[in-house]
């Protein structure tokens, strides 16, 4: 009886071992499911994670679909997919099969990109602690004042500013010792490059209008003197040269 139970240990491990290597899965999956920008004749760069046992073989096919045409990838039969000088947006898909045909996929969204990468200049706020034993501290970010929790790092030491305009940045950092806090001031916030050029422009222009008019104001004033200074000067009758008449008494003489 104990022999015919063993034996019936045995022929169920083999079943269990054989159903298990039928039941080996794969999958595959991208990092991520958003959608990836990439700018007109970049490089784009696609990788995905291809879950396999160790001594499972898979096969790997790269395709992209536009519409209702599907293009395939020629010598691309790994996990990361390169292309060069890319120009083709679509649906991404990667195809992976297993010796006995079973086929998974998985695609990704490549989109071309329409703006330029924003650059932005994170605020650290750190902790010294040379002299103290501190415990895991906790931070807090206060912009103009309110509390904020979007574009930090994981750890809550750096805030990524947003296009908002905020004057004033302040960390607080808790901890069972005590609470300390910093300020940042953004005296650049309000500024804008092209509002700058525009009023240096008005103001060449201001000075450049009033160094005419000035000009402008010392002539008609030069003229003016001019003119009185010509009527101020004496008049000089001039003589005019007619034949001398004599009065009756002086002719009456000179007979």
């Amino acid at each position: 009886m104990e022999l015919h139970v063993r034996g019936w240990h045995v022929l169920l491990s083999l079943v269990l071992v054989q159903w298990a290597r039928q039941c080996l899965c794969i999958a595959v999956k991208f990092p991520s499911d958003l959608p990836l920008s990439v700018a007109l004749g970049r490089t784009l760069v696609l990788e995905a994670q291809i879950d396999k046992g160790p001594e499972e073989t898979v096969s790997v096919r790269w395709s992209i679909k536009q519409g209702s045409k599907t293009y395939r990838f020629p010598n691309q039969e790994n996990a990361k997919l390169t292309v060069d000088n890319f120009s083709k947006a679509g649906n991404y898909t990667i195809t992976v099969m297993d010796k006995s045909g079973k086929e998974v996929s998985a695609s990704r969204f490549v989109r071309e990109s329409e703006v330029a990468p924003r650059v932005s200049i994170p605020l650290l706020c750190e902790v010294s602690n040379d002299s103290e034993q501190w415990d895991t501290p906790k931070f807090m970010w206060l912009a103009n004042g309110v509390d904020t929790t979007a574009n930090l790092s994981a750890d809550g030491k750096m805030l990524y500013p947003s296009g908002a305009c905020v004057h004033n940045y302040t960390c607080i950092v808790n901890s069972s010792l005590g609470t300390s806090s910093t300020h940042y001031l953004n005296t650049g916030c309000g500024t804008n490059t092209d509002d700058q050029t525009w009023n240096g422009g008005c103001t060449v222009i201001v000075w450049v209008l009033l160094v005419l008019l000035l000009a402008a104001v010392a002539a008609i004033i030069f003229c003016i003197l001019k003119i009185r200074k010509l009527q101020r000067k004496p008049k000089i009758a001039a003589v005019p040269q007619t034949e001398m008449q004599l009065m009756p008494k002086e002719r009456q003489t000179i007979q």
